[in-house]
């Protein structure tokens, strides 16, 4: 009998404009604990890509990882507010109150946004700054977005 396991993919798959696979995007209207946050990012088993968790509270990085070297504690982690003060009227919808589909919809906006702004852009935007100083900006910048991608094997 032949077991058949269930296949996870993130919320989001960013690939490079060439195609490759650069970040992986998993989008929660509820804070996981960091043991929790870890399981996710070792769930999609791909560590050659940065790891975004993106929370109503939170937008917390990982680094890709080398080899078999344990993840850490996410690099960057910035107030989900201020990075999307500039895609929804935060007083009349905190990012608290949006459902989960609501808010996907949201990230993926400012995802789109952010992959095509150029590098001196973000810099100058103290929210936006830390996804050029992290190097992730580069490998997606004009890349795609898509949507409960499989991951390439």
């Amino acid at each position: 009998m032949q077991v058949h396991h269930p296949v996870i993919s993130p919320d989001f798959v960013i690939t490079s404009a060439t195609g490759e696979e650069q970040l992986l995007v998993e989008v929660k209207t509820w804070m996981p604990t960091p043991a929790q946050a870890q399981e996710l990012r070792q769930n999609y088993g791909h560590p050659a890509c940065y790891f975004l968790l993106a929370t109503p509270d939170h937008m917390a990085l990982w680094l890709p990882t080398q080899g078999e070297q344990p993840l850490v504690a996410s690099a960057y982690s910035v107030d989900a507010s201020l990075v999307l003060a500039n895609y929804l009227t935060l007083e009349r919808h905190p990012l608290q109150a949006l459902d989960g589909q609501v808010f996907s919809l949201v990230v993926s906006s400012w995802l789109g946004s952010v992959m095509f702004k150029p590098a001196r852009t973000l810099l100058d935007m103290p929210a936006q700054a830390w996804l050029v100083e992290s190097g992730v900006h580069e490998r997606i910048y004009r890349g795609y977005i898509h949507r409960e991608r499989q991951l390439a094997k």
